[in-house]
């Protein structure tokens, strides 16, 4: 079977220059202006690239139960609401990926819901995935709340104090969406603890938002040998 991932692969082997972008490392992080192509070893998929998330499609329910995908996330907000960035890790046997990206004015909630939903897009079909998060209020709004929510027309319980419509909504439907086709089993992590991917994307994610720095259309997997 084809790797589910859209184009992840193993972690970078070789730096090359490249001009246009933030220079970043995925694994490990340069302080100077130089800027970098990434190339990979892709042992499972070597004619990949790196989808654009746009293309991707999920409607099909074929979904292989032995293929299983790691997908770790975690978003940040400097002031909430001010600037955001959101970040995920995706991990498919030996392949690893990391994904992260910004917007200048969000909240922290917002971010937390796009790292999942970015990792979902990253998916080439519909394969087992579980979702690995520090936010309460993502794992127990899709397993708790998200059926009462659509059920209510998008509008909260009217015990719940407050406006009654559901925040972010273009978000949550968009998830919904996408958690149609993948059988999904979500994780809660605690954050800032000992979980090394959420260390992870809990770093990718601030610096994306101090920053404001994404690497879509920076990180391209390639053949090795390309």
């Amino acid at each position: 079977m084809q790797c589910p991932l859209a184009g992840l692969g193993a972690l970078p082997l070789r730096p090359t220059r490249l001009s246009g972008y933030d220079s970043f490392f995925l694994r490990k992080f340069s302080k100077s202006s130089t800027y970098f192509r990434f190339t990979s070893c892709l042992p499972l998929c070597p004619q990949m690239l790196l989808a654009a998330p746009t293309g991707v499609q999920l409607e099909s329910t074929n979904v292989n139960l032995q293929e299983q995908v790691i997908l770790s996330t975690d978003g940040a907000c400097i002031g909430n609401p001010g600037p955001g960035g959101w970040a995920c890790v995706l991990r498919f046997r030996s392949h690893v990926d990391e994904m992260f990206g910004c917007e200048a004015h969000t909240t922290n909630n917002r971010m937390e819901l796009q790292a999942v939903i970015a990792g979902l897009k990253a998916l080439k079909e519909p394969c087992a995935i579980t979702i690995s998060t520090d936010s309460q209020y993502v794992q127990r709004g899709t397993t708790e709340w998200l059926a009462g929510w659509k059920a209510n027309g998008w509008g909260r319980s009217k015990n719940t104090r407050g406006s009654r419509a559901v925040l972010n909504q273009d978000l949550w439907e968009e998830l919904d969406r996408r958690i149609a086709s993948p059988t999904v089993r979500w994780q809660w992590v605690k954050g800032h603890a000992d979980d090394a991917d959420n260390l992870r994307c809990d770093f990718l994610a601030n610096r994306a938002a101090r920053q404001q720095v994404s690497s879509e259309g920076v990180v391209r997997l390639l053949n090795a040998t390309g």
